[in-house]
């Protein structure tokens, strides 16, 4: 039995960005992903110490059908100039009984 492997992009802007912008260009680049991707954008707010601006960034879900567009998209997403890290879900172990 195979399992299906989640993948999550953490990213936040390296350079000042408008956020709405970058947020309509995140949709907009999920939604030309195969529906099979089950993409999902999540907004991110930290806040920054010293109580200077908070920091914004955005978590992208996506499901193991996505992986085949994953270089361009962070490729994509470099290019903007958001600072992109992909996180992938462990595989369990299996279990021999």
């Amino acid at each position: 039995m195979s399992s299906v492997m989640d993948l999550t992009i953490r990213c936040h802007a390296c350079a000042t960005l408008a956020t709405g912008d970058v947020e309509e260009w995140l949709e907009k680049a999920l939604r030309g992903l195969p529906d099979e991707a089950g993409a999902r954008l999540l907004r991110t707010t930290e806040r920054v110490p010293g109580g200077g601006r908070d920091s914004v960034g955005w978590l992208i879900d996506l499901g193991a059908a996505a992986e085949a567009e994953l270089e361009g998209l962070m490729c994509d997403m470099r290019l903007l100039g958001l600072e992109p890290t992909l996180l992938r879900a462990a595989a369990e172990p299996s279990r021999g009984m």
